[in-house]
């Protein structure tokens, strides 16, 4: 068994907290093979990451440019979710719910409620809260 990254370190996740805290939301436990299965489905090319490195890692204010890349990088990485095992989906949106519950508080910041959101399925989850997740940083930024 090991730790999983479901937003990988290198497409910006939030490992440490501003408390110093190791974010634990953005960890999940999964078996060699899953992490092994998780990676050849949804790694994206290392281009896409080296493209974003060369225009936006040099910034020293991350601004709404900044974070509109990394969002198209992550969907870029996700946009084959759908075609992992159910569980490991879940695993995926429920990563991504608790992350925003914990970064909205971190931050503080207030996005609309999203408690009495329903879905279909676990990809329909994924993709409601990391809209959310983007809308976070976007608060953030002047």
């Amino acid at each position: 068994m090991q730790k999983h990254h479901c937003i990988p370190i290198s497409l910006k996740s939030i490992h440490f907290l501003p408390s110093g805290k190791v974010n634990e939301a953005n960890l999940v436990l999964v078996s060699n093979d899953e992490h092994n299965l998780i990676h050849d489905m949804l790694n994206i090319p290392y281009g896409a990451i080296r493209e974003f490195i060369k225009h936006q890692e040099h910034k020293h204010t991350k601004d709404k440019d900044y974070y509109n890349h990394v969002h198209r990088l992550q969907l870029m990485y996700f946009s084959r979710l759908e075609f992992l095992p159910e569980k490991l989906q879940q695993y995926h949106a429920d990563s991504i719910k608790v992350q925003c519950i914990v970064l909205m508080n971190e931050f503080k910041v207030n996005l609309p409620s999203h408690q009495l959101a329903e879905f279909a399925n676990y990809n329909e989850q994924f993709k409601f809260y990391h809209s959310i997740y983007h809308s976070i940083f976007l608060a953030r930024c002047k």
